[in-house]
């Protein structure tokens, strides 16, 4: 993307419509009844998809920046991944 874009236009509009397509993807499961109800415990990545959407904003030029953002991005993917791995799980014990 960034080859393509450019560093400014792939940090200030690719990073916030595909973080805007993951949560709306994880709504759209929950409500089409694909996903069980307790992987809405991802939301609990929003903090740290704040993070990765303001550093992209802001500091896109910065290579140690961005390079810090790998644990952030792989953090948010574990999250996401998990809750919605053990979602399954968590609605059998209700």
């Amino acid at each position: 993307m960034i080859i393509h874009f450019g560093p400014r236009f792939s940090g200030r509009v690719i990073v916030p419509f595909t973080l805007l397509l993951l949560y709306v993807s994880l709504f759209m499961g929950v409500l089409t009844a694909s996903i069980p109800p307790p992987a809405l415990a991802a939301l609990l990545s929003a903090g740290l998809s704040w993070k990765i959407l303001s550093v992209c904003r802001k500091d896109y030029l910065s290579p140690e920046r961005m390079l810090g953002l790998r644990k952030t991005a792989f953090l948010t993917h574990l999250v996401i991944c998990g809750s919605v791995a053990v979602s399954p799980l968590a609605e059998n014990l209700v």
